[in-house]
């Protein structure tokens, strides 16, 4: 029966010491159960006690209480309208104590609580207890406050009416942690004991033991309570309105309050233990320090649990790089732009860029503010306040190294910070790239001295090669075909080195600094014959390009004899190229007159980036490839082009940027025109770099609430490096990223995103991202795919620049049940074609509830089912499946099968379980035959039929009789019986007596219908036996009367002469012959 709950109302908690409640009393005598509640952040507990019944239960505490005068009082008050608990033992015997234990949510708290047990006083009480890890708690700890009796208090409770001093009191044996009434089992009234334990305990035990009277015993629990206050701080004022909560050791919120316009807050009557206080940040707050805080309230109150917060600033910073392109020696510009989205307003923000390698004199200037200081290479710009809606920018110029290498990546990075918390840091950098390019202005000026030369006399020709900028120059190719007929003697130069072979002079230098010169000396010796009139051009070219051609040139001039317009046209195919690919140049040479152009020169400088450069056509020149590539003709005429072909391999380690050459064309005339004489082409060279990425994931598989790990690995196979990539790895639903190894990545709520500068080739670099998948997460498995984008470098195989990485999501498997399948037959025995009865008995054995169960009833052979009806679910008679949607731990369902017997003998009618919602923990017991014995029987039925229907005397008859089985079994051993009919003779005629004994008289019992005398009829009885009386004569058939149809009667005998047929004549059946059968004994 279920137990009356009479406990006082639940209320809010309130200030000072608290007694339990009790709760959710049910049960009966020998299993009662229930829960007990103090105040909240006490662990709650369920208890569950073998008393008998009687007066069992709750008490309401209006009666019976403790009083504020007794030793519990003093410290928790009185307990007057305070529920506590009457229990008994098992049995009125002190062989049959009564045991109740209280299993508490959590450990208790280690001080500020009792319980204590009343009415002790003909009977007795062990206690025991047992901490988190089940180990035995000791006596000394349970804390034995003291034995008092309740009536020796005041106010008295109204159970102490007529009870005087002395007062009974209980006595104390620690050794057997028993607390046992007066020593005479005396049934008195109220004598009680308390207890105070001292450590944290799992379980309370409190066995009953009754010695006399009729006992009854009372148990209380009280705590003291505590209180939690503090004050939460926005910029070091109050702020209202603020939710705290606080939450006890089991993780539950036993308290809720909101700030008062001062900030404070406060919570009372808190159980004493150990609290996390956290508070609930609003929207447009960051804390400032921890939400929350671990406050233990076991020794007292705690009134200084603070936060403070703070308004945040969704800052965002954008890069722009101002100059394109960037030029090594040039200078260059940036623009940053940081603003605010608020919601507040923003205090101490600053600017920081890095200063990337090969970036000087760098400054910056915060627009209508102060200016940037660089310290090493970090520019900070202090922006200073920032409202809600506002943008700063800050400019910042420096000047690109004039030796940086073209085709280097110049890359940096800035970021924005403030005093205020930021809510989206993803958005406080940005980076800008860009790749350096070189030009390099050469200057060509020749010279000669002596000013006036002298036929056989020595020349000496000055090349002065000046760069101008503003890059550093590199390949320079200097090149002089001289005046035919000169002696050439040994050419010199202050840098790098020089030949003349067949009178062309050709120097390389490796390179020269903006604003250096190199002087290349040529001497050479005039012929006797010559005259004045001598020309001679210098050019100039390097891989760097030039952005002014006009100046690559010089012309020294002895009274000029020939007068050419020498130009060139260079082109080349493709226009952009990767390492590795073939790039084909055409140069057409032309002269335009007015003169034949002798001792055409043709040289092109070969950049560095170009191998295997060849010559597939010279156009009928004399070619030589060197450092550079020479083509000269004897004469080119007037109006004549030539045109000559070269191909090279871009080399591996070419670097991004532009392919640039430079031809020119010379010749010993005075050039009309040298402007056209020098042809530059660019190919755009584009580093090609193969990157790839892997990525693996693990555990697998992984449960929810799990840790996965992605290893996400960037490649490169070249061939060459990759400047600058892009990795990025979005977050899937249900993962929150915890950690990521590498510090140039960034983790915002959508993705992981890395920035990686300079991957060489054969390298790889490695990032490692972890997260934590959502306990709520309810999928098989968790995907995502991981790409890399080369963002300088033209990556030609983009088909492995994306991975995907999958782990199972494996959820924990529903607990399972113990299903039984049992069958019997309700008709042992029937016969073939009666219904045959079966019950199919479906249990389950638990411990879970089952779903979804399906059973195949298969009928055998010789079985037909017809019907079936079930206790629970349906029945698909087609399919021949019972399915029951849920079946409770120890439930059973039945289903009944009536079954039609088609065939004979024993019948087998099997029931097999198919499938289950929740997994069957045993199922060797799932399959269940039953069989019935089947008799045979058969349905027997017999047709006679006579032809011809009406027949004449003597004519024969045929009688066709027909036995039939309805079924439904083989009839054997059947015999049908014949009885014939005798057929009447007519009596001898008195007027015509014969000798011969007459012919057997007619019957006196006809059978059936017996003939009339008149009519011939063919005997029907088998001939009588021969005997010695008379022996009948051989057979002869009967004469039929010719001419006349079988159907007419023969004609009658002569009355003086009876003739009777012939066969009736010859074989008269023994009854016709009496007095034969009696003189020979055969009849």
């Amino acid at each position: 029966m279920a137990l009356p709950i009479v406990s006082a109302p639940v209320a809010a908690a309130a200030p000072g010491p608290v007694y339990g409640r009790f709760t959710d009393l049910a049960g009966t005598s020998g299993a009662y159960r229930g829960t007990m509640t103090l105040a909240p952040g006490f662990p709650a507990a369920t208890f569950a006690s073998t008393s008998r019944s009687g007066g069992v239960g709750p008490q309401s505490g209006t009666t019976a209480w403790l009083p504020a005068g007794s030793p519990p009082g003093v410290v928790y008050g009185s307990s007057q309208n305070q529920a506590y608990l009457n229990l008994r033992p098992a049995a009125d015997s002190a062989a049959s104590p009564s045991v109740t234990t209280y299993t508490f949510a959590r450990p208790t708290p280690t001080a500020a609580w009792s319980f204590i047990l009343g009415d002790i006083d003909a009977d007795e009480v062990t206690v025991s207890a047992t901490t988190a890890d089940g180990s035995a708690v000791p006596v000394a700890a349970l804390g034995f406050a003291g034995a008092f009796n309740y009536c020796d208090a005041s106010p008295r409770p109204s159970s102490c009416s007529g009870v005087g001093a002395p007062y009974d009191l209980p006595s104390w044996d620690p050794g057997t942690a028993t607390l046992t009434g007066n020593s005479g089992a005396s049934d008195t009234t109220d004598a009680a004991g308390w207890f105070s334990p001292t450590v944290p305990i799992k379980t309370l035990t409190l066995s009953y033991r009754w010695r006399s009277g009729v006992p009854v015993y009372q148990t209380w629990f009280a705590t003291q309570t505590r209180a939690v206050a503090g004050t939460v701080t926005a910029g070091g004022s109050g702020l209202a309105g603020v939710t705290v909560e606080i939450v006890d050791g089991g993780g539950a919120v036993v308290g809720t309050v909101t700030t008062g316009a001062d900030g404070t807050y406060s919570r009372d009557g808190l159980a004493p233990g150990t609290y996390t206080v956290r508070v609930v940040t609003p929207d447009g707050y960051a804390p400032v320090g921890p939400s929350r805080r671990t406050t233990d309230l076991s020794a007292g109150d705690a009134t200084t649990v603070d936060f403070a917060l703070a308004q945040v600033a969704d800052l965002s910073v954008i890069k722009k790089l101002d100059t394109d392109p960037i030029v090594a020696g040039e200078p260059i510009t940036y623009t940053l732009t940081a603003t605010n989205a608020g919601p507040a307003d923003a205090t101490g923000v600053s600017v920081v860029d890095t200063v990337p390698p090969g970036l000087t004199g760098v400054s910056g200037q915060v627009t209508g503010g102060a200016a940037c200081v660089v310290d090493a290479a970090l520019l900070t710009c202090p922006v200073g306040a920032l409202i809600v809606g506002t943008s700063a920018t800050v400019q910042v110029t420096g000047t690109v190294s004039a030796t940086a290498p073209a085709g280097v990546a110049l890359l940096n990075q800035a970021a924005v910070t403030a005093d205020q918390p930021d809510p989206n840091p993803g958005n406080n950098r940005a980076s800008a790239a860009a790749r350096v390019t070189a030009a390099a202005d050469l200057a060509l000026v020749k010279t000669f001295t002596p000013d006036n030369p002298v036929a056989g006399g020595a020349v000496s020709y000055q090349l002065t090669v000046t760069n101008n900028g503003p890059s550093r120059a590199t390949g320079l190719a200097i090149s002089d075909p001289l005046d035919p007929g000169v002696t050439v003697g040994t050419v010199t130069t202050t840098d790098g080195t020089c030949t003349a072979p067949g009178g062309i002079v050709a120097c390389t230098v490796p390179a020269l600094d903006v604003g250096d010169s190199v002087t290349v000396t040529v001497p050479v010796t005039l012929p006797t014959g010559a005259t004045p009139a001598l020309q001679n051009a210098a050019s100039v070219t390097a891989v760097t390009p030039d952005p002014d051609l006009e100046n690559n040139t010089g012309v020294a001039t002895f009274e000029p004899s020939l007068g050419a317009n020498l130009a060139l046209i260079k082109t080349a195919s493709p226009a952009t190229a990767i390492p590795g690919q073939t790039i084909q140049y055409q140069l057409s040479v032309s002269n335009g007159g007015p003169s034949d152009a002798p001792n055409v020169l043709l040289t092109d400088s070969i950049p560095l980036g170009l191998d295997a450069v060849t010559v597939t056509d010279a156009g009928g020149a004399s070619c030589t490839v060197t450092d550079q590539v020479s083509c000269s003709w004897a004469s080119v005429p007037v109006e004549a082009t030539r045109t000559v072909t070269l191909t090279g391999i871009v080399a591996p380690d070419a670097p991004d940027g532009a392919l640039t050459n430079t031809a020119a064309v010379t010749a010993p005339v005075d050039e009309s025109d040298p402007s056209d004489n020098t042809a530059t082409t660019s190919v755009l060279i584009t580093s090609a770099a193969d990157v790839s990425l892997t990525k693996t994931a693990g555990p697998d598989p992984v449960a929810p609430g799990g840790t996965v790990t992605f290893t996400l690995t960037v490649g490169n196979a070249g061939p060459q490096q990759s400047a600058l990539l892009e990795l990025r790895d979005p977050i899937p639903a249900g993962l929150s990223i915890t950690a990521v190894d590498d510090p140039d990545c960034l983790t915002d709520a959508v993705a992981v995103t890395c920035l990686i500068a300079g991957l060489d080739p054969d390298a790889s670099r490695t990032v490692t991202i972890t997260g934590t998948l959502s306990p709520d997460y309810d999928g098989d498995e968790l995907t995502n795919t991981a790409q890399v984008a080369s963002l300088l470098t033209v990556d030609p195989d983009p088909a492995d620049n994306s991975a995907t990485a999958t782990v199972a999501v494996i959820t924990p498997e529903p607990p399972g049940s113990n299903l039984t399948v049992s069958k019997t037959a309700t008709t042992p025995t029937v016969d073939q074609g009666d219904p045959a009865g079966f019950v199919v008995t479906l249990t389950n054995q638990g411990p879970a509830d089952q779903t979804d169960v399906v059973i195949a009833d298969t009928a055998g052979d010789g079985l037909v089912i017809g019907s079936a009806t079930g206790s629970a679910g349906t029945w698909d008679g087609a399919a021949g499946l019972w399915t029951v949607p849920s079946l409770a731990a120890g439930a059973s369902a039945t289903l009944t099968v009536s079954a039609t017997a088609t065939a004979v003998g024993t019948l087998t009618n099997t029931a097999t379980l198919i499938s289950s919602g929740r997994p069957d923990t045993d199922p060797v017991d799932n399959s269940a035959s039953a069989t019935v014995q089947v008799n045979p029987t058969a349905d027997l039925s017999l047709t006679k039929s006579v032809t011809p229907a009406g027949g004449a005397p003597g004519q024969p008859v045929t009688y066709q009789l027909t036995a039939t089985n309805a079924g439904p079994s083989a009839a054997r051993r059947s015999i049908a019986r014949w009885a014939t009919s005798r057929s009447a003779r007519p009596p001898p005629s008195p007027s015509a007596p014969s000798s011969r004994p007459g012919p057997p008289a007619r019957s006196s019992t006809p059978r059936r219908s017996a003939p009339t005398p008149t009519i011939r009829t063919r005997p029907t009885t088998r001939p009588a036996p021969r005997s010695r009386c008379r022996p009948p004569p051989p057979p002869r058939r009967p004469r039929r009367p010719r001419g006349r149809p079988a159907s007419r009667s023969p004609r009658p005998t002569p009355p003086t002469r009876r003739r009777w047929p012939a066969r009736a004549r010859r074989s008269p059946s023994r009854a016709s012959w009496p007095d034969c059968c009696s003189r020979s004994g055969r009849c």
